[in-house]
């Protein structure tokens, strides 16, 4: 747990301090890995999240119901995150339109859905079936192009320095805080699994609108090409080959 937490916060904060020490970094440059990550991310939430929630009796409502829940709260989040968390990028020739309040709303909406997603590290195996490494790798692809795209605002939004690395910090900490909390409450019982539950769904729900944004915003005019098709089918068959031979 402890190194999974680590190994999270180095991914996130590494790759938001790529955006500051190699500034040609473009948004086409990520399209292959962002490609790839939504495909592996919606590939995990079927085969891994959405089995145990609808094999699962602990839920106080209908599963389905969580997931839509969540689906349409991420969309409530992107309101104030401008898609942020799915590495939608920011250039340089908007950042009149980033106020404090604007970066203040962003850390906030992004703090929520990466606690969110930490969170759902916690649960135990019998939960999950099995070994929750496909959906830590599913996490470690998802943080990458956020904590780029999130350095990218930061950049646009020309704060001082100091300001961007520590927001990057602290979007950092998110969702191993979220694991880490989530699992002391589990292991003390504040919460109950029927919770813990309600979470898995409402991130599941999460997940599918973050991977299919990614999946149709990288497609312009909904038209696929071969070269894009080629990597979301290496994301599927990874999803699903990491989820039952690990």
């Amino acid at each position: 747990m402890i190194l999974d937490s680590l190994l999270i916060f180095a991914v996130t904060l590494g790759a938001g301090m790529a955006v500051k020490l190699i500034p040609t970094i473009k948004s086409s440059q990520l399209k292959i890995l962002l490609v790839f990550s939504g495909a592996y991310l919606f590939s995990i939430t079927f085969v891994h999240l959405l089995p145990a929630i609808f094999n699962s009796s602990a839920t106080y409502i209908n599963g389905g119901i969580l997931v839509l829940a969540g689906f349409f709260l991420q969309m409530i989040l992107e309101y104030f995150t401008s898609g942020v968390e799915h590495g939608h990028m920011h250039e340089h020739d908007h950042h009149k339109e980033h106020g404090g309040f604007r970066t203040g709303s962003l850390l906030v909406a992004l703090g929520i859905h990466a606690f969110m997603e930490g969170s759902i590290l916690a649960y135990p195996v019998d939960i999950h079936d099995h070994d929750s490494t496909p959906l830590l790798l599913g996490i470690l692809l998802h943080k990458i192009p956020a904590a780029v795209a999130l350095m990218s605002f930061l950049i646009c939004s020309e704060k001082p320095s100091r300001h961007a690395w520590l927001f990057l910090i602290l979007f950092s900490l998110a969702t191993p805080l979220g694991y880490l909390l989530s699992d002391y409450i589990y292991q003390t019982g504040i919460l109950t699994e029927r919770v813990f539950m309600g979470i898995m769904g409402m991130v599941s729900g999460a997940f599918l609108y973050i991977s299919t944004i990614i999946l149709f915003e990288s497609s312009p005019g909904h038209t696929q090409n071969l070269r894009k098709l080629s990597i979301i089918l290496l994301g599927v068959f990874a999803a699903i080959m990491i989820e039952f031979l690990v």
